[in-house]
């Protein structure tokens, strides 16, 4: 009876802990957004998931090479598609000080929403489910506040066409770059 009883605890235990520890996925709501810090952009663009816009949020650092060689394209996204009803957020738990300084120097490439969360909210709770799978990283997200998709960044684009060309996104790439 003891080897039954803990067996029977073990397994809500883990069953408790799979649920909690779950990543984001396809079609669930993403966690919202903390913001501390506004870099560069206009704070009204930026609602709250689910309120009609469609979204990038793109977790990046200012250390990552990868995520600075994408900011071009997420500029191109943002002109393309921003009449459309499309924000691109480029979200950094690091330093304001440092974040100022980098889009100083980088503001050329940069036109797009760049916010900092020195608290780590939003990073935080991706992390601890296991939704960020490398940098840079990017969500969709539809105007109803679902991830429409997610994956390494350098699929963005191609998930964006074909969202906006109404057609289903037919791809996973959540393969890491760094």
């Amino acid at each position: 009876m003891n080897h039954l009883l803990a067996t029977i605890i073990i397994s809500i235990f883990v069953f408790s802990s799979t649920v909690t520890t779950r990543a984001q996925e396809i079609g669930d709501k993403l966690p919202e957004l903390n913001v501390t810090d506004w870099i560069l952009g206009d704070q009204s663009r930026v609602g709250k998931w689910g309120d009609g816009k469609v979204y990038i949020l793109e977790i990046w650092g200012t250390w990552c090479l990868p995520c600075i060689k994408i900011m071009p394209e997420l500029t191109k996204l943002q002109k393309e598609f921003g009449d459309k009803g499309l924000v691109v957020i480029g979200y950094s738990w690091e330093k304001p000080e440092i974040l100022h300084k980098f889009v100083k120097e980088n503001h050329a490439k940069i036109g797009y929403t760049i916010v900092g969360d020195t608290e780590e909210k939003t990073v935080g709770m991706l992390n601890e489910n296991g939704a960020i799978q490398g940098f840079p990283y990017s969500f969709l997200v539809g105007p109803d506040g679902k991830i429409l998709w997610k994956g390494n960044s350098k699929g963005t684009a191609r998930a964006v066409k074909q969202y906006f060309s109404g057609k289903p996104i037919d791809f996973d790439d959540g393969t890491p770059v760094f």
